[in-house]
């Protein structure tokens, strides 16, 4: 979490407080592993709050199946592909 280049972890739950913020428009960034990085102007005032939720990255993966299943009777095919989520 950055409030013009300010940086500053957030707590176990979320929340997260910075100190001597004077109130102006500022810009906010969260970031977190696994999220897409959020940038947003915010009014920051004495006391106020600002809610933020971070969006799930895209994951791209391939999966490729190739064994057979014990036990299983019938056509076989190879089947492979990518989700994007």
């Amino acid at each position: 979490m950055t409030l013009d280049g300010i940086r500053l972890l957030s707590e176990a739950d979320g929340t997260f407080t910075f100190p001597c913020a004077l109130p102006d428009v500022r810009t906010l960034v969260a970031q977190a592993d696994g999220f897409e990085r959020l940038s947003v102007r915010v009014s920051a005032s004495y006391g106020g709050a600002v809610l933020v939720t971070l969006l799930p990255a895209a994951v791209q993966t391939n999966v490729e199946v190739t064994e057979d299943a014990p036990g299983v009777d019938g056509p076989r095919q190879r089947i492979s592909g990518s989700v994007v989520v």
